[in-house]
């Protein structure tokens, strides 16, 4: 079995790195690429400098990313000012997500079958085990197909086009990157847990407890520094966990786990745009500072049209691209206006069936 994991694996690799080589040819893109990459090439590189900068070093960059300005200095140092080591760091990255995925979604199946329940009761007769583990080969080995076409529509989807060709769009593939990482560590730790074994062995096995959580929250905290999109990850954690059998899981300490590695963003994302003469509120998109603007305010008011609005725009957006990971067309480089509407009750009905689909399970 391990075996068919590897070539599977080694399949997603190939795949992934082949259907991008023709972005290995292209240039650097006059939107952001450029500006970018000739601000990396003219600063001095200090770590202190990309986690809070000064007013002279702000850099002009309003995101405060400083994981995806790491990425630059590193390519700047190996490629100079060659585009093609730029993209071939994307489409790596891309590829390594690939795998990542194929991972996530095994476990994740796993966790929503019976093979997690069966593994809970293993006896310490060896024949018991071996039966066990002969009935639920055949599970497994289906969780491990599904999982691969899974991360083979992950790699192939047109969506990911952008983040790959595009060197600047770097920040969503590490994003992506720390998050699976996040999520494969946490699955991890919950498996561990799961599993009740009859040994000596229960020190080792709270350390790798320990290590995973750790890795996990820190795969959040870099995840962070390379786009704040994955902000509420503790709050996905929690609605999965939410959603398992288990009742004895611990769900309110899942923000105590993630909270010190959020924190630690906040503030030196806050020390940082305070050093660099830009506000917090400024550091936000357009459209970010006009949904949090009541709250920030504190605008008692506005507060019921706030949630309001924010549950529009978030359902919206969901019913947004799952249409979009169905059928993709047409494809655009930036999106300025949908139908709220229409999306909005495409993703309030797909979300709610999921979400019973998922609690059956």
């Amino acid at each position: 079995m391990k075996l068919k994991v590897i070539y599977k694996i080694l399949i997603l690799l190939i795949i992934s790195l082949g259907i991008y080589y023709n972005s290995l040819y292209g240039d650097f893109f006059n939107i952001d690429d450029t500006a970018t990459f000739e601000m990396v090439k003219s600063n001095s590189f200090r770590i202190k400098d990309l986690f809070i900068p000064s007013q002279d070093e702000i850099f002009g960059y309003v995101y405060y990313r400083p994981f995806f300005i790491f990425s630059f200095y590193g390519d700047y140092l190996f490629w100079g000012d060659e585009p093609f080591g730029y993209h071939l760091h994307n489409i790596i990255v891309h590829a390594i997500n690939t795998i990542f995925s194929y991972l996530f979604f095994l476990l994740l199946i796993e966790s929503y079958t019976t093979i997690n329940n069966e593994y809970r009761v293993l006896s310490i007769d060896e024949e018991t085990q071996n039966s066990t583990l002969n009935q639920v080969q055949g599970k497994t080995q289906n969780s491990s197909n599904l999982a691969f076409f899974a991360a083979l529509l992950f790699s192939l989807h047109p969506l990911q086009t952008e983040a790959v060709n595009w060197i600047s769009a770097r920040s969503d593939l590490y994003a992506t990157f720390f998050l699976l990482l996040a999520s494969l560590s946490y699955l991890l730790n919950s498996k561990i847990s799961n599993t009740l074994t009859i040994s000596n062995n229960d020190r080792r096995k709270d350390l790798r407890k320990t290590l995973f959580l750790l890795l996990s929250g820190f795969s959040y905290l870099l995840s962070l520094f390379s786009k704040e999109n994955t902000l509420f990850f503790p709050l996905i954690v929690w609605g999965f966990e939410k959603m398992k059998s288990d009742k004895d899981n611990p769900h309110k300490d899942i923000f105590i786990y993630f909270s010190p590695f959020l924190l630690i963003y906040l503030f030196l994302r806050y020390s940082s745009l305070r050093s660099g003469g830009v506000s917090f509120v400024a550091s936000f998109s357009v459209l970010q500072r006009h949904l949090f603007q009541p709250l920030i305010q504190l605008d008692i008011h506005s507060v019921s049209l706030y949630i309001l609005n924010i549950s529009i725009h978030l359902l919206s957006s969901l019913g947004f691209y799952y249409k979009k990971l169905i059928y993709p067309f047409p494809l655009n480089f930036a999106i300025y206006k949908i139908d709220e509407e229409f999306y909005g009750v495409i993703g309030c009905l797909i979300t709610v069936a999921l979400t019973f689909s998922l609690r059956k399970k």
